[in-house]
């Protein structure tokens, strides 16, 4: 697939729209693998710097989208992600717990 300029853009926007939602999902991941306490104090943390992390690289990918940045590519920093992505694996369930 041939990757340009629009490629790059398109990929910072989504990154920046999806940014706040790193937020839910970090803390769903903490809440159904470590318990209520991990996502309420670590799941928030852990969003709070996945979202942080996510919006600049779609800054940096927005601000530099007509011009080779990084690494002479059209590439974006960071892979960019849908929200069904963030959330994959949050849903499963550890049975084991209730055993």
């Amino acid at each position: 697939m041939w990757s340009g300029p629009h490629t790059k853009l398109f990929g910072g926007v989504k990154n920046l729209l999806v940014a706040p939602l790193e937020i839910p999902a970090a803390m769903s991941r903490s809440y159904h693998d470590q318990g209520a306490s991990a996502a309420l104090f670590s799941g928030t943390v852990q969003g709070l710097s996945n979202t942080v992390k996510r919006a600049g690289s779609g800054v940096v990918d927005v601000a530099t989208f007509p011009v080779k940045y990084p690494n002479e590519t059209y590439a974006n920093t960071m892979a960019t992600t849908g929200p069904t992505q963030l959330f994959r694996g949050s849903r499963k369930r550890d049975t084991t717990r209730f055993e």
